[in-house]
């Protein structure tokens, strides 16, 4: 399936796609794009079909079809128990929480879906301590990286989510200040 140097054509990417099909390959973007990059990139191509669902349509699959197919698959295989999740929380660190929106989407909607929010899926966990004393202990540690930095002027031009968090966390940009020193002084 993954041969290199192939003249791409709109016969041969049709080919291809039925063939993935065959073999029970979902034909949703995504899946295709990481089973077969070169026949994702070619049938996108302005010069073949310029866009994956005009690809299937032109092959003669229904797009939406296919869609759902995949959609219907993943549903069935991301379906979690509240006991499941809290479970697969536990198990991750703070840090690792953290990023969870970003390297496990499904796991962060399905526990905000589950509990109504990241924050109670958390809560029911018993994590959210952990999680909001990580996340002070970063913010402080970046405070004090823009203080050492002898370049720095006004925070709130230089790096403004920096202020905003600090001055959500702390209530001014002067006690993030005090209280990063505070605990700075401490470890060094």
């Amino acid at each position: 399936m993954l041969k290199k140097n192939i003249r791409w054509d709109k016969a041969k990417i049709c080919k291809e796609i039925y063939l993935l099909k065959e073999n029970g390959v979902f034909l949703a973007p995504g899946a295709v794009r990481r089973i077969n990059p070169r026949l994702f990139n070619a049938a996108i191509r302005k010069k073949h079909f310029g866009d994956w669902k005009t690809a299937l349509e032109k092959c003669g699959l229904d797009p939406c079809e296919e869609y759902s197919k995949a959609r219907k698959e993943r549903k069935k295989n991301d379906t979690w128990t509240p006991e499941q999740i809290i479970g697969i929380l536990c198990a991750k660190n703070p840090e690792e929480l953290s990023r969870i929106y970003r390297d496990e989407p499904r796991l962060y909607s399905s526990a905000r879906r589950m509990f109504g929010s990241w924050k109670e899926a958390l809560k029911a966990a018993g994590l959210e301590k952990a999680v909001s004393r990580f996340r002070e202990k970063q913010l402080l540690d970046r405070i004090r990286n823009y203080l050492a930095n002898p370049l720095r002027s006004a925070v709130s031009k230089d790096d403004p989510t920096l202020y905003a968090r600090a001055y959500r966390s702390f209530g001014s940009w002067e006690k993030a200040v005090e209280q990063a020193r505070g605990e700075g002084g401490d470890e060094t």
